[in-house]
């Protein structure tokens, strides 16, 4: 079957979605120039009015169904939404501007910030031509932005699941401030740098992505998973012979581990004791005035 995927095909799409038309005989029927029926371009011969509306059958029966689209265009034009939803985002843009935007370091790249190539050490100013003019004294809502974006870039979430995590927070019994940090500190990418076992969560997450973890015992390579306490964590076997494991195995002696983690150098795992605490967290900003942001 041919089927048209231009602005006649969605408009027959649009239609029957409003007025409830499900199958092919109905499309066909109301496809003409009639009362309530979709306008044909003049374009259009009348030959091809019927692939149109076959078309806008085929995309409707697709959507009752909840199939996959088979038609590239029919998918582009048809569902926009459909790629954001399935598809893991994250930021791909430089990250030292990202320290120097919030005029404190991150740590987003791991040994890097710690010696003089940090972008905080080199240019201590905003990115941008006006990076260098001096700044307008911040108001209220500025604070809480700035500390809202620090929390949200030190662990590399996105502003949509970013807002996701503090509605969970807010209905969770207990402080606000507290579930939120505790969610972001139980993701699987940064209780694998919290273990040692990357320098940075973006490293972290990429080794999380292909496949080098084993939670409980199962493969997993979902970096926003939320663990729980007594979760195993381990390098899967067959990773364990690569040059970056062995290496890193030397390394793990000198990595600080929180107290609400167990580390063994030797198996290359962790488990997670309990879920951390405000005190055992070092952290560089003010939780408080991000669910000032989410409350305005």
């Amino acid at each position: 079957m041919r089927l048209f995927c231009g602005h006649e095909t969605l408009r027959l799409a649009s239609r029957a979605t409003r007025y409830g038309w499900q199958t092919l005989e109905e499309v066909h029927r109301h496809s003409g120039n009639g009362p309530g029926g979709a306008r044909t371009p003049p374009d259009v011969v009348a030959g091809e009015r019927k692939h149109h509306a076959a078309g806008a059958a085929e995309y409707m029966r697709r959507i009752y169904r909840g199939g996959s689209f088979e038609n590239e265009a029919l998918q582009t034009q048809a569902m926009p939404e459909e790629d954001e939803r399935t598809t893991m985002a994250r930021y791909t843009g430089p990250v030292c501007r990202l320290c120097r935007r919030e005029g404190v370091k991150l740590f987003l790249k791991g040994e890097r910030c710690l010696g003089p190539k940090c972008g905080i050490e080199r240019r201590n100013t905003r990115p941008g031509q006006h990076g260098q003019a001096r700044g307008r004294k911040p108001s209220g809502y500025a604070l809480q932005l700035r500390e809202k974006q620090k929390v949200r870039r030190t662990y590399g979430v996105l502003e949509r699941q970013f807002q996701r995590y503090f509605e969970i927070a807010a209905r969770r019994p207990g402080k606000t401030s507290d579930n939120l940090l505790q969610m972001l500190e139980m993701r699987l990418d940064n209780v694998v740098y919290r273990l040692g076992f990357a320098d940075s969560r973006a490293q972290a997450r990429q080794l999380v992505t292909h496949g080098h973890f084993q939670v409980n015992g199962r493969k997993s390579d979902i970096p926003s998973m939320i663990l729980r306490p007594e979760t195993m964590l381990a390098v899967r076997d067959g990773s364990k012979n690569l040059e970056y494991f062995k290496t890193r195995a030397l390394m793990l002696a000198q990595k600080g581990i929180p107290p609400w983690l167990r580390l063994d150098a030797n198996t290359l795992s962790g488990r997670i004791l309990a879920l951390p605490t405000r005190q055992e967290l070092n952290l560089p900003f003010d939780e408080a005035l991000v669910v000032e942001y989410y409350q305005r």
